[in-house]
């Protein structure tokens, strides 16, 4: 299961009381999984969990009088209970991504890319082409840490070389994570939250340690994709690949770096998407202006920043290259929901009127080319998908 703070029509995780989720469950251990994960009972209770400390890049929250924790695990405090999951089998995988196709298809969606992918599952993807099962062509992400050293690095060259650039799955990029999320106060932002003055949020690794990550996949011809939704972690995440190119000659096949999310970003920082080549890979409906969305996103970071929030128009009009995407199962996978997003800055069902800050709304077609040919730039496939022209692939949708 996974609940969207977004957009899930009740109150956040942590608002919710441990004994009702206990109860909704006949008290029996249970988990979600979206980016702060609520679990319940023993699951978040073994030993004497008052005096568990918070692990690095992560927080254990615990109700501030009793100091028991309230079931709410953010980032990489998830890691406590992950190993008391029951096992996920090949079987259960398979299913999975044959569900996932199904899904895809019911959207009209015949390409997707994998910001965060592992050697078990490219074999399951590759296990499904060789058997022409394969009903989406996928583009993956390798995910690592910016601790990654050589031996790290030569693993992930062995994926690259085992996968290489093939129209249905192919593997070429290496996904880091840069920040938290807003909603939990673990995005980094370069100014203390609004309602939370004391934190400015959880960067995952020190400016020192992701250049010399980035600079050292650039200098080995990979797309590497960073994970940066805070203005402070998306300005990082740009100096990392600042830094990288000022270093490294160019790869054959260029540079095409991506940040991934760009929920709010300093002005500043508009104009170097364009000046330094970096894509921007943004998801519109996640900036759905639903209760939520408006109730905890802007209330955490305040109306100015609230202001930057999803700045795909400003990024554009700066010289920036776009491409969207869902980031499913976060959210729905429904682009059409993205497209009114893009377009309207308005929930399904029209509200604000007149747009949720309109300045950021984008031309039907320029959104279209972000969801189309804009994703196809970004994973190197520009020459055979993402436009109808004579010898391109097929992948047609008609939508009614």
């Amino acid at each position: 299961a996974s609940i969207s703070l977004r957009t899930a029509p009740i109150r956040r995780p942590s608002q919710v009381p441990s004994p009702i989720l206990d109860a909704s469950r006949q008290a029996r251990p249970w988990a979600t999984s979206p980016r702060d994960a609520p679990r319940n009972g023993p699951a978040t209770r073994p030993g004497k969990p008052k005096k568990t400390p918070d692990p690095v890049n992560g927080v254990i929250v615990k109700d501030p009088k009793t100091g028991e924790p309230t079931g709410v695990l953010k980032e990489t405090a998830q890691d406590l209970v992950r190993k008391h999951l029951p096992e996920v089998t090949r079987d259960d995988r398979l299913r999975a991504l044959r569900n996932a196709m199904a899904e895809a298809h019911r959207f009209g969606i015949t390409s997707v890319q994998n910001a965060s992918g592992s050697a078990d599952e490219f074999e399951l993807y590759d296990e499904l082409r060789k058997a022409r099962e394969l009903k989406v062509r996928v583009y993956s992400a390798v995910s690592a840490g910016a601790d990654l050293d050589e031996t790290r690095v030569a693993e992930l060259e062995a994926l690259r070389a085992k996968y290489p650039d093939d129209p249905l799955f192919k593997v070429g990029a290496v996904k880091l994570m840069g920040d938290g999320v807003i909603e939990a106060h673990t995005a980094a932002m370069l100014a203390p939250y609004a309602n939370r003055p004391e934190t400015s949020g959880t960067p995952n690794s020190t400016d020192e340690a992701l250049r010399r990550a980035v600079t050292l996949l650039d200098a080995r011809g990979w797309q590497v994709m960073i994970h940066a939704i805070g203005d402070g972690a998306i300005r990082q995440a740009l100096d990392a690949f600042e830094a990288a190119a000022k270093v490294n000659p160019a790869p054959p096949r260029g540079r095409r770096h991506r940040v991934e999310h760009i929920e709010t970003v300093d002005p500043a920082d508009i104009p170097r998407f364009g000046t330094l080549g970096v894509i921007a890979a943004m998801q519109p409906f996640h900036a759905n202006p639903s209760p939520n969305q408006i109730d905890v996103w802007a209330a955490n970071i305040g109306p100015e920043r609230a202001s930057r929030g999803w700045a795909y128009a400003s990024i554009a009009k700066a010289g920036g290259r776009l491409a969207f995407g869902s980031d499913w199962p976060v959210v729905t996978i429904d682009p059409r929901l993205g497209l009114n997003m893009a377009v309207n800055r308005t929930t399904p069902e029209g509200t604000p009127e007149g747009g949720w800050y309109p300045k950021e709304r984008v031309a039907l077609a320029r959104a279209l080319e972000a969801y189309t040919s804009g994703a196809a730039y970004a994973s190197f496939d520009e020459q055979r998908k993402g436009r109808i022209a004579p010898g391109m692939l097929a992948d047609l949708v008609v939508l009614s």
